[in-house]
């Protein structure tokens, strides 16, 4: 006589976070190994070896309640929860005794077991029985569990014996592979969508994941606490939702897998994959967030990186350093991750140590609170076979997550230094003074001039009739105490409103000399003494526009200043040439350019050889397109933003055609034509000045050749 066996194959139950599918058997996963002695249509008579099983008796008849009430039970002794506290390999299939009179669950033990050998269990419940070989007919069926699935295959199963003569003793056992999560039922799907034979649509895909090998951390208890819940909540709805039959763990089997842990400082588990939202903070301002002593030690563990990066570089290092050879990894960063020193920190990193990236997202509005743009990389240590970038299969993607040429090979050059300059930070909202109260010191002593002066802080840059500054600031430069005193009224306000704050401040110097800005940028002043104007730009803005600036402005840290007064360096910093080299290399803030003095006008290769007359036919061409863009402005009471959302874009404008003028003439004195690449050669001419500078030459820099 024989046992009749429900045989349910083809669903997925997770193991950790790696999945692997195989016809019939389990990779890496002990299945009986039984022999199959007769066919009879889709039902097989299989003879199956002796095994060891740890059983636990159930009270139900019913297939989901026993799934429920017993897989845990079960599943704790295999975990652990036994005397010796030792884990035993899962194996398949989980065997369910579905009669009225005994009800049970059954997990097979490794074969590598006699009964003498396996641990007690610490529960009563659980039992070690050795269960004789046998000959069972079996039936196979996919999909999800139900009592009612149930019951019409053992109507089938049954009819096919007694149609066959064959008599059965015992009760109905069920063996089952319970499907528990989306991913891998939607990956089995592909899959099965993807085939194209027949004999490869017959096969049955399995797989087998345990939570086991989820881990995480973060230096939050409420955090940490949140995603064990948030975790095991996830597994119930999934169960719920989809009828499953598999038992929610208990929060305390995820306590040695997911820590309370500082990631920078706590060595991390091996895994097939890592993925991650690690914590955004730009790298200024990380002391006052994290404190003194903590970035100190972050600096200590990184000393190769010690400069003012975002905080989610460290973890991008981690990664790549923890990778396996066969491994991959996918972080969220905010976008600057793609620009200047963070990716020097991170992403040239992974690029300079084997990382490949295969899959990225350059920029996109975070979805959180946060008012940022963010990231996304994906990367491997295997060379990927294809690439994917903002959705669309490109060609290659380079450490800025772009598919063009890799302007990060840029170095900044020596002949550019000392040219380009943040503004001053001052540090104290006493310093501001409204414009009525500056005019009024102005007329009752003109030497107030020589300390009140208009302040650019670059949104008037980009948003005012040619720029001028709508505010003005008292700025006492790097003079003494003494001959401040000389100019009573600015004097007596910052006496009034400065002082008293500085005291609080954390940095000596700051109390000491409270009369004077936080960073006073004395190089910059002495750059821009001699010139009759100089040009500047915001830090952050849309367009990214130079513009003329009266020797009188003082800017502020929101502006780059450059020192020049020359409309012909005025003209290449307003080029296609330089545009092209600036979206390259710009930082981001959001969806704006930030432009940065070191990665963008410090790498920039100038002109070399340009004749004194296409030099002034570039001046020229400048002052042309400068006067018209000051008549617009000032007509119609625009700013540069709103002059170049009008017209840049549009072909047949006065602005549109007088930048094509001014960048034919660029090209020219580049020597290069429209239809090459440009990024390629500004690449290019930038690494072949640098290797002449260090071999000892000269090269041109910011400045026309007399």
């Amino acid at each position: 006589y024989m046992k009749t066996i429900i045989w349910i194959a083809g669903s997925v139950i997770i193991l950790g976070g790696v999945i692997s599918f195989f016809s019939f058997r389990f990779k890496g996963i002990e299945t009986p190994n039984y022999k199959v002695i007769k066919t009879l249509g889709d039902v097989e008579i299989r003879e199956y070896p002796q095994m060891i099983l740890a059983q636990t008796k159930l009270g139900g008849k019913r297939y989901k309640s026993n799934g429920n009430n017993g897989f845990g039970v079960v599943a704790n002794y295999i975990f652990g929860g036994n005397q010796q506290q030792q884990k035993i390999a899962m194996t398949a299939p989980v065997i369910m005794n579905m009669s009225d009179t005994e009800a049970s669950m059954s997990f097979v033990m490794p074969s590598q077991y006699q009964l003498a050998d396996l641990p007690s269990p610490n529960s009563t419940a659980v039992s070690l029985v050795s269960q004789d070989s046998m000959k069972l007919a079996v039936l196979r069926f996919g999909g999800f569990s139900s009592d009612e699935k149930i019951a019409k295959h053992a109507q089938i199963l049954t009819q096919v014996l007694k149609e066959n003569n064959i008599r059965t003793k015992g009760p109905l056992l069920y063996m089952g592979y319970n499907a528990v999560k989306d991913l891998e039922v939607s990956i089995l799907r592909r899959i099965e969508e993807r085939r194209t034979a027949k004999k490869e649509k017959d096969q049955l895909l399995l797989g087998l994941v345990t939570p086991l090998q989820f881990f995480g951390m973060d230096t939050s208890p409420f955090a940490v606490e949140l995603a064990r819940v948030t975790l095991m909540i996830a597994r119930k709805v999934a169960n719920d939702r989809l009828g499953l039959t598999e038992r929610d763990l208990p929060l305390d089997n995820l306590d040695n897998n997911i820590r309370v842990a500082d990631a920078l400082f706590t060595p991390w588990p091996e895994a097939d994959a890592y993925v991650g939202n690690p914590p955004f903070l730009g790298g200024k301002h990380m002391r006052l967030n994290l404190g003194d002593e903590y970035v100190e030690r972050v600096f200590k563990r990184f000393p190769e990186v010690r400069d003012s990066v975002d905080f989610c570089t460290y973890w991008f290092r981690l990664a790549q350093e923890n990778l396996k050879s066969d491994g991959r990894a996918g972080l969220v960063a905010t976008n600057s991750i793609r620009h200047g020193k963070s990716r020097r920190a991170s992403l040239d990193y992974i690029r300079d140590n084997g990382g490949h990236i295969h899959s990225a997202i350059s920029t996109q509005p975070w979805s959180g609170e946060a008012n940022v743009h963010v990231s996304i990389v994906n990367w491997s240590q295997e060379t990927a076979s294809g690439f994917r970038l903002d959705g669309e299969e490109v060609t290659t993607i380079n450490t800025s997550l772009r598919s063009t040429v890799d302007v990060s090979e840029a170095r900044a050059l020596v002949a550019n230094k000392g040219y380009c300059f943040q503004g001053v930070i001052p540090v104290g909202k006493g310093f501001n003074v409204d414009p009525e109260t500056a005019a009024e010191w102005l007329a009752a002593d003109p030497r107030n001039a020589e300390v009140v002066k208009p302040f650019s802080m670059g949104s008037n840059l980009a948003k005012r009739p040619l720029g001028e500054p709508d505010r003005w600031i008292i700025d006492f430069g790097d003079r003494p105490l003494e001959e401040i005193e000389a100019y009573p009224s600015p004097f007596r306000q910052v006496v009034d409103l400065v002082r008293a704050e500085r005291q609080t401040n954390r940095e000596q110097v700051m109390r000491e000399k409270w009369w004077r800005f936080k960073r006073t940028n004395a190089a910059m002043r002495e750059a821009l003494e001699p010139l009759l104007r100089f040009f500047a730009v915001p830090e952050v803005s849309k367009w990214a526009v130079f513009l003329p600036c009266q020797p009188n402005w003082l800017c502020g840290n929101k502006n780059k200043v450059v020192a020049s007064d020359d409309f012909y360096i005025l003209a290449l910093l307003s080029s296609d040439v330089h545009r092209q080299w600036m979206h390259a290399q710009k930082g981001t803030l959001k969806g704006d350019i930030a432009y940065t003095h070191d990665t963008i006008f410090e790498t920039f290769p100038f002109p070399q050889v340009v004749a004194p007359a296409q030099v002034e036919q570039i001046r020229q061409a400048m002052t042309t397109l400068n006067d018209y863009r000051n008549e617009v402005m000032v007509a119609r009471n625009w700013g540069i933003t709103d002059l170049y959302n009008a017209y840049f874009h549009e072909p047949a404008s006065q602005l549109a055609k007088l930048h094509r003028a001014l960048d034919t003439l660029v090209l020219k004195a580049y020597g290069w034509k429209a239809s090459e690449d440009i990024l390629s050669n500004l690449l290019d001419l930038n690494l072949e000045l640098a290797e002449r500078e260090a071999a000892g030459e000269k090269v041109v820099g910011p400045w026309a050749l007399a």
